[in-house]
């Protein structure tokens, strides 16, 4: 990243002359803060949308993890409750047949 003091101290250093040159030397000096702020914020803007970027692939990770884990805890709780619907058809079964 490009730093903006070195920028800063010259336009303010520019900025206790006077005449027409050190005015236009005090633009100039603007206009590098300028160009240097801009460049600041495009970097700042690039290092954004990459933290952005990671952060989103780290929530789809996630979000794909806790989709298998929900999807086995389904098939465990399925099969649960397919084995406790057999035991009840087979104890319906035994109590008629112990009334019998």
């Amino acid at each position: 990243m490009i730093s903006a003091d070195k920028y800063a101290v010259g336009v303010i250093n520019v900025g206790f002359s006077s005449g027409s040159r050190n005015r236009s030397m005090e633009s100039l000096g603007r206009a590098k803060l300028v160009n240097v702020i801009e460049l600041q914020l495009a970097d700042t803007k690039e290092e954004m949308k990459q933290a952005l970027e990671e952060q989103r692939c780290i929530h789809e990770a996630e979000m794909e993890r806790l989709s298998r884990t929900h999807q086995i805890q389904i098939a465990t709780l399925d099969s649960k409750l397919g084995e406790a619907e057999k035991q009840a058809v087979q104890l319906v079964r035994d109590k008629k047949a112990l009334e019998a």
